[in-house]
């Protein structure tokens, strides 16, 4: 039986996609997310932009995020936890909005063959407190779209959603590739025992302070100054004088 879903280089000019949201001003994209219900504001911390976010899932504090599936950055989950915000650099944005084009084209794709096709669902399973949004739904699939390489915490992202809309069935679609996942056992022990992890590190979070978990976790210090070239302790600093934390 054939594969109902095409790889996104067979059916949409990826570039000519790239080469809208690479024209698009900080303000433009800001502007995109926010129709997306995505809050942006842009943070100057000694010289550096930081842009912060607050979206479906932020809004979910005491939630797992699909999002933090499979993740293990301490500073990323403190700030998620402790003040609700994503952060994100100007090169995550143009990703992101670039994602939400490709979500739209290819959206538009399937509705020639599939009317029921759903765009960016939000999801709630409140069994396991697992929120977030599913790129598209159909009758009888999930399907999740990436640019990105393959990584297992697409596949986790994928069984969140299964999950919580009880689907049986989803497709991981990529650039040059399309991956069918089944809803299983194996599938979900996956999930279950990821939701687990990222239940864990937010609860240690919980408690901490800034210096704690810069202290503990020395790692995820040094990926936070390569990423975004200021001490967390600055970005706090601004954070609170605006009002964000």
């Amino acid at each position: 039986m054939s594969m109902p879903f095409q790889p996104l280089s067979k059916v949409l000019d990826l570039d000519a996609i790239k080469r809208k949201v690479t024209s698009m001003t900080i303000d433009g994209l800001i502007e995109v997310l926010l129709t997306k219900g995505v809050v942006v504001w842009q943070l100057v911390v000694d010289g550096k932009r930081v842009f912060v976010a607050k979206d479906f899932e932020a809004q979910r504090r005491n939630y797992v995020w699909a999002s933090q599936l499979g993740q293990n950055d301490a500073l990323a989950l403190f700030f998620n936890v402790k003040y609700g915000i994503k952060l994100y650099r100007e090169d995550d944005l143009h990703r992101i909005v670039y994602g939400f084009l490709v979500h739209e084209a290819y959206q538009g794709i399937l509705m020639m063959n599939m009317p029921d096709v759903e765009i960016e669902v939000k999801t709630f399973d409140d069994d396991i407190g697992v929120v977030g949004v599913a790129d598209l739904v159909t009758t009888n699939a999930v399907v999740e779209l990436k640019s990105s390489k393959k990584s297992r915490r697409h596949l986790l992202q994928l069984a969140a959603y299964l999950r919580a809309l009880r689907r049986d069935r989803g497709y991981l679609v990529y650039r040059d590739d399309v991956i069918e996942v089944r809803y299983d056992e194996g599938i979900e022990q996956a999930l279950l025992e990821a939701v687990k992890e990222v239940r864990r590190l937010r609860d240690l979070m919980s408690p901490y302070s800034l210096n704690d978990v810069v202290n503990r976790f020395g790692s995820s210090y040094e990926r936070f100054k390569r990423r975004f070239g200021v001490e967390p302790s600055r970005l706090l600093e601004v954070l609170r004088d605006k009002g964000l934390a």
